[in-house]
């Protein structure tokens, strides 16, 4: 079965609009994946499986554990496959190295980030003593178990900068190459390559209407032609002097 499919093939109505994934996904990351970022992500998952709804996830991260970002994105490529829905991913301010993993899973058509974000990918690390003490066969067979171990990470790498790559501009290998000394990316540059679909201002610039919800009528307004700002939120109308700066979404 195909793991990358575009969007609207489950039939839904539409994507959804950038607005809506800025400020309403329905699993959110924040920090370091963990042990505890998977069950997080499985309960939420069960809870969006029960109902009619995509997943829609945001990430902001610098980083966790390899295996812990390997079951996420294991889970959100059956969700895709099993359920027959859309998986969204918005990055936020950083995704870097496991978080790389976690966005991966997403069809490079589904992924988006704020204008802000800052990507980072990188080889896996590892950090490892090697006590040898005995005879040397004994020692050479902990060597190649541990060489073993290397050569399967590195595989299992390779297989999320092949996802990572597919739709763009660069190859699995060239990713690769650039990850060994630390690849830096804006979320303009990731566009530019190909590695993501959109950029989204984190910020609504001056005449733009960002609504909060589909359903809902509450949203922001900044007319072009004032020196302040009328901000309409929840309700509440109110003028506010651009030196003030905005409401933070």
């Amino acid at each position: 079965m195909d793991d990358h499919l575009a969007p609207g093939t489950f039939g839904e109505a539409a994507l959804p609009s950038h607005q809506s994934m800025l400020v309403e996904p329905n699993i959110r990351i924040y920090g370091s994946i963990s042990d505890a970022t998977v069950w997080y992500v499985l309960e939420r998952i069960e809870e969006i499986r029960k109902s009619d709804a995509r997943i829609v996830l945001e990430l902001t991260t610098q980083g966790g554990d390899a295996d812990a970002a390997l079951r996420i994105a294991l889970e959100i490529k059956l969700f895709r496959q099993l359920y027959r829905r859309e998986t969204h991913f918005i990055g936020k301010t950083n995704v870097m190295s496991a978080g790389i993993t976690i966005m991966a899973a997403f069809p490079r058509s589904c992924r988006s980030m704020t204008d802000d974000t800052l990507l980072l990918i990188h080889e896996h690390r590892m950090t490892k003593t090697i006590q040898l003490d005995g005879p040397m066969g004994s020692n050479r067979q902990i060597l190649q178990e541990q060489l073993a171990l290397v050569e399967t990470a590195m595989r299992v790498e390779k297989k999320t900068f092949a996802e990572l790559a597919e739709g763009s501009t660069l190859s699995a290998d060239e990713i690769f190459e650039r990850a060994v000394a630390n690849f830096y990316l804006t979320a303009a540059e990731a566009k530019e390559l190909g590695l993501i679909a959109s950029v989204i201002p984190s910020v609504p610039s001056s005449g733009q209407e960002v609504s909060v919800s589909r359903q809902r009528q509450d949203h922001w307004q900044f007319p072009e032609d004032s020196g302040e700002d009328e901000v309409t939120y929840l309700g509440n109308v109110r003028s506010v002097p651009r030196t003030e700066g905005r409401p933070p979404l």
